[in-house]
């Protein structure tokens, strides 16, 4: 197996980076939120992430992406003329 540490460290400076106007997930989670919590949240988040990757088990919930059409160029109801835009839980 893989070693995957998943360090408070390093989970830290990836919620820290997040987009402050990146909105929200499947969730409702914001990263605005997710950013201005990072050091409290990191070893929290840090040993979850561990434990569910070691254990192989993930919420659905972590699974369920949303699908946003954007028209490409004018405004249009056809799908053809749309870009698909998936909207992941940050998490």
């Amino acid at each position: 197996m893989v070693g995957v540490a998943f360090r408070s460290r390093e989970v830290k400076g990836i919620l820290t980076i997040l987009d402050s106007f990146g909105g929200t997930d499947t969730l409702g989670l914001s990263t605005l939120l997710l950013k201005e919590l990072a050091l409290e949240l990191a070893p929290k988040a840090s040993n979850l992430f561990r434990l569910l990757f070691h254990s192989a088990r993930f919420s659905l919930s972590w699974r369920t992406v949303n699908i946003t059409l954007i028209p490409k160029g004018a405004s249009s109801s056809n799908a053809c003329n749309c870009h698909p835009i998936s909207i992941t839980p940050i998490l």
